[in-house]
C-alpha cells in the first residue's frame, strides 16, 4: 500500500544491457535448478518511496534473493515493485551479473516508481516482453507481460525444443493504492485474471496488488485461479505481507490499530504441475464448505491435495531487521516454488 507521488523526473534511464558473465553463484544455481521439477518465483515490493539508506536496503534485498536455499535453488523469476532510480542500478547490476536477464530492458520515462522482471536464462528463453499502462489508473500503474519458452526438466542441448520445454506467460504489476483506488484497483485485477485464464500453456502473475479481502470476495473469476498461498496451505505465519504491527519502517504515530493485510499475491492459471485439465471450481477455502457428505469431503480433500502439490516451501522474505534495525522494506517478499506441467501435456 502506497502513498503517490506525482509523475516526473530529473533524468531518466531508458534502457540497461545486461552482463553476459553471469558469477559463480548463479553457475552453480543452473546446474542444480535445471534438474528439478520446480521453479521458484520471487516476488518483492521493495519500498522505493522511502529515501532513507534507500542504496543499503536495495543490496540487502538484492542479498536476500541471491541466498541459496538449503535444497540449491537461487529464484528462477524475480518480480520487483516500486523500483526508482536511486535503486534501480543496484538491482540492475547485482542481479544481472548474477545472470538474470531483464525483461523489459525499458523503463517509464515519466513515472517516479515501476517495476522490473529478471528471469534466468538458463530455464526460460524470452520470445516477448511488453509494459503495458493501466488505462485507467491515476497513479502511472501497469503491466509486465513476458512470454517466452520455459525449460522442463533436466539439462540437455536443447532445453528450449518443443520437446523439452513449454510456452509461458509471466505478469507483474503494483495495483492502484488507497481505498479510493479500489474500483480502478477491481479493474486490474480483472485485466490480470482475463490474461491468466486466456492463455493456452502456463502463465502466472506475483506482485504487490494492494487488494482487501472484501475486493478478492467479490470477485467470481479470482476463483478460478490458483492462490498459491492457498495452494501451500495457507500458513497463517507466512501469510501478512505489509504488517505494521511488526514492520515499522512506516511510522503512524497515534493510529488507533497497525495494518495487518496480504497484500502481495501470487496467482496461476491450472496449466502447472501436470493439472491442467482439472476444473479450479472451488478455491481452497471454498472446499471446506458443503462437506458434510463423504463425497463432498473426499472432493475438498482432492482439491486441497492438488494445489498443496503444486505450490511448496511459501515462505515471506526480509522479515529479519538489518544492522541498522530497520526492515529492507516496508512490505516482506514472498517466495515459492511452482511445479512445472510435464513435458509435452
Amino acid at each position: 500500500m502506497k502513498r503517490y507521488v506525482g509523475s516526473s523526473h530529473s533524468s531518466s534511464i531508458s534502457s540497461v544491457a545486461n552482463p553476459s558473465s553471469p558469477d559463480n553463484n548463479m553457475k552453480r544455481a543452473k546446474v542444480g535448478l535445471l534438474s528439478t521439477n520446480f521453479l521458484r518465483v520471487c516476488s518483492y515490493n521493495v519500498d522505493g518511496l522511502d529515501d532513507l539508506n534507500i542504496s543499503d536496503r536495495a543490496n540487502e534485498v538484492c542479498s536476500i534473493l541471491l541466498q541459496e536455499e538449503p535444497d540449491g535453488f537461487l529464484p528462477d523469476v524475480i518480480l520487483l515493485q516500486e523500483i526508482v532510480q536511486a535503486n534501480f542500478p543496484v538491482f540492475v547490476s547485482r542481479l544481472c551479473s548474477a545472470g538474470y536477464v531483464l525483461a523489459p530492458s525499458s523503463i517509464p520515462e515519466d513515472n517516479d516508481y515501476f517495476t522490473l522482471a529478471f528471469f534466468n536464462g538458463a530455464r526460460i528463453q524470452i520470445t516477448r516482453s511488453m509494459r503495458t499502462p493501466f488505462s485507467g489508473s491515476n497513479m502511472g500503474r501497469d503491466l509486465i507481460k513476458v512470454e517466452g519458452r520455459l525449460a522442463l526438466g533436466a539439462a540437455d542441448e536443447t532445453p528450449f525444443s518443443s520437446a523439452s520445454s513449454r510456452e509461458f506467460l509471466f505478469m507483474t504489476s503494483h495495483f492502484e493504492s488507497l481505498g479510493p483506488g479500489s474500483t480502478e484497483r477491481c479493474r486490474q485485477l480483472t485485466q490480470i485474471l482475463d490474461n491468466l485464464l486466456s492463455f493456452p500453456g502456463p502463465a502466472l502473475f506475483a506482485g504487490d496488488t494492494n487488494l482487501r479481502e472484501g475486493e478478492v470476495k467479490a470477485c467470481e473469476q479470482y476463483k478460478k485461479v490458483v492462490d498459491a498461498w492457498m495452494a501451500a496451505g495457507s500458513p497463517a505465519a507466512e501469510k501478512v505481507t505489509w504488517d505494521m504491527s511488526i514492520n515499522d519502517n512506516l511510522k503512524m504515530d497515534g493510529a488507533s490499530f497497525l495494518p495487518r493485510m496480504r497484500l502481495d499475491r501470487l496467482l496461476l492459471n491450472w496449466k502447472w504441475g501436470g493439472i491442467g485439465t482439472t476444473t479450479a471450481s472451488t478455491t481452497a477455502a471454498d472446499s471446506n464448505k458443503g462437506c458434510g457428505g463423504g463425497k463432498g469431503k473426499k472432493k475438498a480433500a482432492e482439491t486441497v491435495k492438488e494445489r498443496t502439490e503444486l505450490v511448496r516451501q511459501w515462505k515471506l522474505l526480509g522479515k529479519a531487521r538489518m544492522a541498522d534495525g530497520r526492515f529492507p522494506s516496508d512490505h516482506f517478499g514472498i517466495s515459492c516454488l511452482v511445479r512445472l506441467p510435464a513435458s509435452g501435456v
